[in-house]
């Protein structure tokens, strides 16, 4: 992307841990308080080492289904607030850089590694509605 101050050339996403600097366009919109929202028409450009890449490199694809039909939007969802800390819902982050997840959901996107060392934090769920 371009420096509007230095008319210079910088890539717009920084590298993830495992060193790839890659963007994706993933369509809907964000709410300030952190809701994924179909939108018709528009999209944003996520980069894979943010929250929202994540969430989509770990399987939690919003556009997809699951092997039993179940749609992967509400699961993407609670992946970002998981991924992000976003303990009470409201689009504040407390999530601590390099901060190691353990990740398991009900319909195996992703299998907790049960590794001895983590303990059940939290568990997410489809938003409610406002």
């Amino acid at each position: 992307m371009q420096d509007p101050q230095t008319n210079a050339w910088a890539p717009m996403c920084g590298p993830g841990p495992d060193g790839l600097a890659r963007a994706m366009p993933l369509a809907g919109t964000w709410t300030t308080d952190g809701r994924h929202e179909p939108a018709e028409g528009a999209f944003n450009v996520t980069c894979t080492s943010g929250a929202i890449g994540k969430c989509v490199r770990f399987g939690s694809k919003p556009w997809a289904t699951a092997h039993n039909g179940e749609s992967l939007w509400d699961y993407h969802q609670a992946y970002m607030r998981m991924v992000r800390a976003d303990d009470c819902g409201d689009g504040h982050s407390f999530a601590k850089p390099g901060m190691l997840i353990d990740i398991g959901d009900r319909i195996d996107v992703q299998r907790s590694g049960e590794a001895p060392e983590f303990v059940l934090e939290a568990g997410w769920g489809p938003l409610l509605p406002n």
